[in-house]
């Protein structure tokens, strides 16, 4: 008797892991993975002209979010300068957001946090070509500390 109760319950429990193991590779490869390579456009080859063109740099100030920054909030906004009317192209662990500079070059847009560690990628194009970026990582939870 005690050892057909013994054999159940080690059959149950190997049946469970199988299981638990199977849900846990489902969810891991159906998660969508943004790699930093392919999140951010090459930027194209320019065919060479004769008019020689100066080189112009795009600069990209994030005022906010800070690096590493803890909060306990699920929407960040994300602030800063670039260049004028340059778009800018935030990229989360599961959203791309897409918005505009304004004329003077500001932009501010408002971010849907994941608990846990978020990686922010944002990068700035111009009309010339020119490309900015930058990496922030974000942890939101809701524990108290």
């Amino acid at each position: 008797m005690k050892k057909e109760v013994f054999l159940a319950v080690l059959v149950g429990f190997i049946l469970g892991l199988v299981i638990t193991f199977g849900i846990w590779t489902a969810n891991k490869n159906l998660k969508p993975k943004i790699s930093s390579d392919s999140a951010i456009p090459a930027p194209t080859q320019a065919a060479p002209t004769s008019v020689p063109s100066q080189p112009s740099t795009l600069s990209l100030t994030v005022a906010s979010p800070e690096d590493e920054l803890f909060t306990n909030s699920s929407t960040l906004t994300v602030s800063g300068s670039t260049s004028p009317l340059a778009t800018i192209i935030i990229l989360t662990e599961s959203d791309e957001l897409t918005t505009m500079a304004d004329d003077k070059g500001a932009f501010s847009t408002d971010v849907d946090l994941e608990g846990g560690y978020n990686r922010l990628t944002i990068t700035a194009f111009d009309s010339n070509g020119n490309t900015a970026s930058k990496q922030f990582v974000v942890t939101y939870s809701t524990t108290k500390i």
